[in-house]
């Protein structure tokens, strides 16, 4: 009963926190740099907060980015900006020289 709780339903889990997301975000920053390998690590972390999805409190206020991070992170907005700064439709000066 305390699992179905938690969101725990059949042969799923409901987890959460850092541990959980570091996967995520390190699968996504993979899919990034095979995108654009010019990348370097300030550009990919750009490229990822440019990108993010913001999230807000339940007042409707904005998560502080050190408290929450940037947002929801959003692969197909990455890439495509990864992309867009390969074949120089973006102007971010996030490479390596």
């Amino acid at each position: 009963m305390a699992q179905e709780l938690r969101g725990n339903t059949g042969n799923y889990m409901r987890l959460s926190g850092t541990s959980m997301a570091a996967g995520v975000a390190s699968g996504v920053a993979a899919v990034v740099l095979q995108a654009n390998y010019r990348l370097t690590p300030n550009g990919l972390k750009a490229v990822l907060q440019y990108t993010s999805i913001p999230i807000f409190k339940a007042d409707g206020v904005r998560f502080d980015a050190l408290a929450q991070g940037t947002g929801q992170i959003q692969v197909e907005g990455a890439v495509t900006l990864a992309i867009q700064e390969a074949t120089g439709g973006a102007q971010i000066p996030v490479y390596k020289d």
